[in-house]
């Protein structure tokens, strides 16, 4: 993925994705990946008016979900999936 089509997925995709949940004031919490500090992204971020949380970088113990992603990696570790489908019966 590169900056262009995370701007895509957020442009397509977060405006729904927020108001279907009823969120009228929000703001985005990213990570320090490239492509969502890229200037594509602050641009996109500036002019769709998208407020965000600043987060210190390399801090996974602030973010609970991280932990979460460890203990799926462990369990996945060495399983081999028949496509999508299967894999996601298996998750």
């Amino acid at each position: 993925m590169d900056a262009l089509y995370y701007v895509e997925i957020l442009v397509n995709n977060l405006p729904s994705s927020m108001s279907k949940f009823g969120f009228v004031n929000f703001k985005l919490l990213q990570d320090g990946d490239p492509k969502h500090r890229s200037k594509l992204a602050r641009e996109c971020f500036e002019f769709n008016n998208i407020k965000l949380i600043e987060w210190t970088s390399q801090s996974p113990d602030l973010n609970p979900v991280e932990n979460l992603w460890v203990i799926i990696k462990r369990r996945l570790k060495g399983i081999e999936f028949n496509g999508i489908n299967e894999m996601k019966e298996i998750v």
